[in-house]
């Protein structure tokens, strides 16, 4: 027993010394030559990618654009823009005639024009309705709020709840409220009449791509006139931004009045220029978040 055990004492030694001689670190070593970093340029991610913005100093409008990337290029856009309810919650003369004075609200539009205001709107339908109350002096345009949102106008810009208003409206999911809070099925301000005689319906009639705004054949909202229209200006941005792979600069405009990013020329003369311009160039830097 001892002979065996010392066996596998010699056994061990011998397997012991043998590791360390394999192991044993060598004499000299070579420190290989310190390389510097290439600067590696961000790639934007394939998919597409939605930015928005209000305007005006109390908000009338939400806008969209939505710049799509492929094989890290940018291959193409889509733009919309709707109203708030500042545009469609509100009542004529004819409406209000033996209607409880606490369920509308004078006011003043954007254009100057005078109007009664619903006190009270709906958003969507079942456990996703958003009821909101109108406040306002009659002096502007009412703020629509609840206790979870304090200006509808200024929090619509929250993405999702953006997105969400814009599906509504979509699918006609938007109410003035009577004095019992429940729903108007038919306000006049619900559809519109084309100036070319065509009809739009509640599902299309909040959409400036659809109502033909500032065009010869606009409804009368903003500014009638223009050789580019308001989809001919954001079609104009949107072709720019492509054809140039939106290029550094700042923006601004030349003598002319004609948009520019840094000394190049977008051919855009839309009056929210830089504010419709900057709305692509959010949506294109979420490619690269």
């Amino acid at each position: 027993m001892k002979k065996g055990l010392m066996m596998i004492a010699a056994l061990t030694t011998a397997f012991t010394l043998a590791a360390c001689a394999t192991t044993q670190a060598p004499e000299t070593t070579i420190t290989p030559e310190p390389t510097v970093p290439s600067e590696e340029v961000q790639q934007p991610k394939d998919g597409s990618y939605t930015s928005y913005m209000t305007y005006y100093d109390h908000p009338a409008y939400l806008a969209s654009a939505t710049v799509t990337v492929k094989d890290g290029k940018a291959t193409g856009y889509t733009f919309e823009e709707c109203h708030l309810p500042d545009h469609w919650a509100t009542f004529t003369e004819e409406e209000i005639a033996g209607m409880d004075e606490n369920n509308y609200i004078p006011g003043v539009a954007v254009t100057g024009a005078k109007g009664y205001y619903a006190k009270q709107v709906q958003l969507g339908t079942g456990d996703e309705a958003i009821i909101l109350t109108g406040e306002g002096d009659g002096t502007g345009m009412p703020v629509y709020s609840n206790e979870q949102i304090k200006d509808f106008s200024k929090e619509i810009l929250n993405e999702d709840l953006a997105a969400w208003y814009m599906e509504q409206l979509a699918a006609g999911n938007y109410w003035c409220l009577d004095e019992e809070g429940n729903p108007i099925e038919d306000c006049a301000t619900y559809t519109l009449d084309r100036k070319d005689g065509v009809h739009l319906d509640k599902t299309q009639s909040r959409f400036k791509t659809l109502i033909g705004h500032w065009t010869a054949v606009g409804t009368g909202y903003g500014i009638e006139g223009g050789e580019l229209g308001w989809s001919g200006n954001l079609k104009k941005i949107g072709d720019f931004c492509i054809e140039n792979q939106f290029p550094e600069g700042e923006f601004g405009r030349n003598e002319d009045n004609v948009g520019l990013v840094g000394d190049v020329v977008t051919g855009a003369t839309a009056t929210e220029y830089e504010n419709y311009i900057g709305m692509y160039y959010a949506a294109w830097q979420k490619a690269f978040e």
